[in-house]
């Protein structure tokens, strides 16, 4: 099949997280097709195997996306649609260069990695024994990804009698208060650091209502986190600074820094010099099936893959054809490098 036609048809086909059947069918069908042995697996990731190794490389890609309808055209040589970049485009990219490269590796469609409870990364922990692992994200073709911050999630919840407005503090003003603190926080162990190493906290949702009796404010914060952070004493801090709130803290990630050094690495760097562009690095404030595989196997570990992360689940999400093409020549190289080393 040609790979512009399965991205494509990929593309068309739905697949937000916890819905993703219809599309790891699609996937199944095409690896088939591609000559790999497939199956889908107990938490619904697609898998397919080319080749018999002891210690396989491991391609590991989600399909599933975040809500939102992408009219999907073909447009100035990108293709749009949700999900194209993050992360079908990738994950398309390792069917095909697996199934060109013929050296044995498994290539796996993850479910349920937007929603944050890597399901489909947590099911494959214990179940292969690889020697390098791929994760499937967009760094454009010519990067490779060495690291994702950690993760913390905080749902804050407060509920008091109303007062007077005039003498008492109400649900919503303790959760700007709490929001406060923490932010002042973040600011004096922020300083003089760069965006990987330091802590950064976002709002994903705050309300607040009353029903002329109780006052009530519920809040979601989102905090991404850097290597070596100490979980346990910000859990403290948090803890101390909610007053009489309940807070929930869950989607706990640790953040992962790969080496350089390796021979994973080397393969990309090979592979990208000989496609002619200049590799470089790239380490993501976000988080990944990286934090969760990295977390899980000691192994060489990286995340690869063609488009353009900054579109992630925006209104304009596209990827290039040309970079989508050019990433599957240098996965080939990277794959068939690693089995037989040449020089750089």
């Amino acid at each position: 099949m040609d790979e512009v036609e399965l991205l494509k048809g990929a593309v068309q086909i739905k697949s937000i997280s916890g819905q993703e059947r219809e599309v790891i069918e699609y996937f199944l069908a095409r690896m088939i097709e591609l000559g790999f042995d497939a199956h889908i697996d107990e938490a619904g990731n697609v898998v397919g195997q080319i080749g018999k190794s002891e210690k396989p490389i491991l391609l590991v890609g989600h399909i599933d996306t975040v809500p939102g309808d992408i009219p999907i055209r073909i447009e100035d040589g990108k293709l749009y649609g949700r999900g194209s970049v993050d992360a079908k485009g990738p994950f398309c990219a390792f069917m095909v260069a697996a199934a060109k490269a013929r050296m044995p590796c498994i290539v796996v469609g993850a479910v349920e990695e937007e929603c944050a409870t890597s399901k489909g990364a947590r099911h494959l922990i214990g179940k292969y024994n690889p020697s390098a692992i791929i994760i499937g994200e967009p760094s454009s073709s010519g990067c490779i990804t060495l690291g994702y911050k950690g993760r913390l999630l905080c749902d804050y919840e407060l509920k008091k009698d109303c007062g007077h407005s005039a003498s008492t503090l109400s649900a919503g003003d303790n959760a700007l208060i709490f929001h406060h603190v923490i932010a002042s926080h973040l600011k004096s162990i922020n300083e003089r650091k760069s965006n990987f190493e330091s802590v950064q906290m976002t709002v994903r949702k705050v309300d607040t209502h009353s029903d002329g009796m109780h006052d009530n404010a519920k809040m979601a914060l989102s905090f991404r986190l850097p290597p070596g952070f100490d979980f346990d004493a910000f859990e403290s801090f948090l803890d101390k600074a909610k007053g009489d709130a309940k807070i929930e803290l869950y989607g706990k990630e640790i953040a992962i820094k790969s080496e350089k050094n390796n021979t994973l690495v080397r393969a990309f760097l090979s592979a990208i010099r000989n496609a002619g562009k200049t590799p470089s690095f790239k380490y993501k404030t976000g988080t990944s099936d990286m934090n969760v595989l990295g977390a899980a196997y000691d192994c060489p570990i990286l995340a690869y893959g063609p488009g353009d992360s900054s579109l992630d689940h925006t209104p304009e999400e596209n990827i290039s054809i040309e970079e989508y093409k050019e990433s599957i020549a240098i996965l080939t190289d990277t794959l068939r490098y690693l089995y037989n080393p040449k020089p750089i």
